[in-house]
This record gives C-alpha cells, sequence and structure tokens, in this order.
C-alpha cells in the first residue's frame, strides 16, 4: 500500500479498510494471450478522514499483487490537494461522500489493459 501512495502521492491511514465490493474478475486479452485479474474495491481513511477508495489487484499468472488508487478525476472525489499530494478531507469539514465508485471501476479496467501489454 505504502509504495502505491508513494508512487501516486495519495496518502490515507488505512485503520478504517473495509471492502466496498465483492472481488470482480477482469480479463484483457493481449497478443492473443488472455490474463485475468482479481480485482476488489476497498475503502479506507482514519477516524478523522472521508474515505479513500483504492484496489487490491492480483494477475492470476505469472501471479503478482499490487495496489492502484485512482485520482480526485477518476471517482476517488474525496480527495483534495495536500502539501504532499492529495489525501481526503476532514469529516469535520465535510459531511458528504463525493466518491464515485462506478467511475472507479470502470477506470480501473482501462488502468489495467493500459498497463499490462
Amino acid at each position: 500500500m505504502s509504495k502505491a501512495q508513494n508512487s501516486q502521492k495519495i496518502s490515507f491511514d488505512t485503520e478504517n479498510d473495509n471492502p466496498v465490493d465483492d472481488i470482480r474478475t477482469i480479463k484483457v486479452m493481449k497478443k492473443d494471450i488472455e490474463k485475468t485479474f482479481l480485482v476488489q474495491l476497498y475503502a479506507a481513511g482514519g477516524d478523522w478522514q472521508m474515505p479513500a477508495n483504492y484496489f487490491r489487484i492480483q494477475q492470476e499468472s505469472p501471479q503478482k499483487m499490487f495496489v492502484w488508487i485512482p485520482s480526485k478525476e477518476q471517482g476517488n472525489g474525496n480527495l483534495v490537494k495536500s502539501k504532499n499530494g492529495y489525501e481526503p478531507e476532514d469529516h469535520q469539514y465535510k459531511k458528504d461522500d463525493d466518491r464515485d465508485d462506478k467511475k472507479c471501476w470502470e477506470v480501473v479496467e482501462k488502468y489495467i489493459e493500459k498497463t499490462n501489454p
């Protein structure tokens, strides 16, 4: 998780870390080879933070796991600019949850297709 947070410059606590949706299977065809990914959407944040979405992604063969965090524009609407990148807003100042789970799912499929040649 920290590797994804550092590379994407999005930080949030993981003390409240829960699955948002069931695991989905995403299949990608590249050069007549089908790759299968097991993907699950999670939401995490500290007690004082609005939740932030992220994905746990497992490639079946060759087996590898990684985390990907959608940006604010990609459906992670609770993120705001901070001095080191982005972080979720403080829930004391924000009452509405602006995450768009459907958009996050659309974007993660495109991300997997683009990053897995």
